[in-house]
């Protein structure tokens, strides 16, 4: 892989669910408000949310709540 293109995980759905306690219901509502992070599509059948993306959402929360 060539040291210019950043590397970066994608996150299924059921673990962003994981992480935030949240429903899909709830994820696609917060997604669709722009709320929190949009999801990438990574082939026809399955998206992504970017790692770096969700966790600067968190640590943004997180200093909200201090």
């Amino acid at each position: 892989m060539p040291s210019d293109i950043p590397s970066e995980r994608f996150l299924p759905v059921p673990v962003v669910l994981d992480r935030t306690s949240w429903s899909r219901a709830k994820l696609y509502d917060a997604v669709k408000k722009g709320e929190f992070v949009r999801p990438v599509r990574i082939s026809p059948n399955r998206i992504g949310f970017p790692e770096s993306a969700v966790n600067a959402w968190f640590a943004a929360k997180m200093e909200v709540t201090q």
